[in-house]
């Protein structure tokens, strides 16, 4: 069934963090003002906007603590949460191309067909957007 109306599908119906709650309503509000929001999509919906404020906090703590890590020995290597942002990015990335969210979800492109596929194209994706 079509979503005719965000304050039915506002709701997340469990306790969330703030940029969650502020990532689901825009996810939200984007795909019924376009008429592409099914009831069927809201659990998915609710994972894609919980991995965006993940990326937010680890965007925070990397401005704040830095990308490179520097050991004891003298050895810098990408810090842990830098790591774990990008690994977040992609996964966001492939959840809101297969919501329409992105330019190429828009262009009518569907589902990544392997595992290769959709790394090759998140990892493309995310240098397009730096």
């Amino acid at each position: 069934d079509k979503i005719e109306s965000r304050v039915m599908a506002r709701k997340i119906n469990q306790k969330v963090d703030e940029d969650t709650e502020t990532m689901y309503s825009r996810i939200v509000d984007y795909l019924t003002e376009r008429g592409q929001l099914e009831t069927v999509d809201l659990d998915f919906v609710r994972i894609c906007a919980t991995i965006g404020s993940r990326v937010k906090r680890y965007e925070r703590l990397v401005a704040e603590h830095g990308e490179i890590e520097t050991y004891p020995n003298g050895a810098e290597a990408p810090s842990a949460n830098y790591k774990i942002l990008l690994q977040e990015r992609k996964e966001f990335v492939l959840y809101c191309h297969a919501l329409g969210i992105t330019p190429k979800g828009r262009q009518g492109l569907t589902g990544f067909t392997t595992k290769k596929t959709a790394k090759s194209k998140a990892i493309g994706l995310m240098k397009i957007a730096k």
